[in-house]
């Protein structure tokens, strides 16, 4: 299956520039920071296995804040 030549990602790719590595850890650090208090610093690693890839976030947490489940 081909993806659109205009589509925001392409499905089948080796690797990731390291533009697009800049805007996941962007991404996931503003995730992280709603569950966590941390230090700075978020590291990532991506790679390729046989079945797809493995994701590895690794950052150091101060505390896990509280949450309260939406009502």
């Amino acid at each position: 299956m081909k993806a659109k030549s205009n589509a925001a990602f392409e499905l089948e790719r080796e690797a990731m520039s390291s533009a697009e590595r800049e805007l996941l850890k962007r991404d996931l650090n503003r995730v992280i920071d709603e569950y966590f208090e941390r230090d700075d610093g978020t590291d990532i690693d991506v790679t390729k296995t046989r079945n797809g890839y493995s994701v590895c976030v690794l950052f150091k947490a101060r505390r896990i804040k509280k949450m309260r489940s939406p009502q």
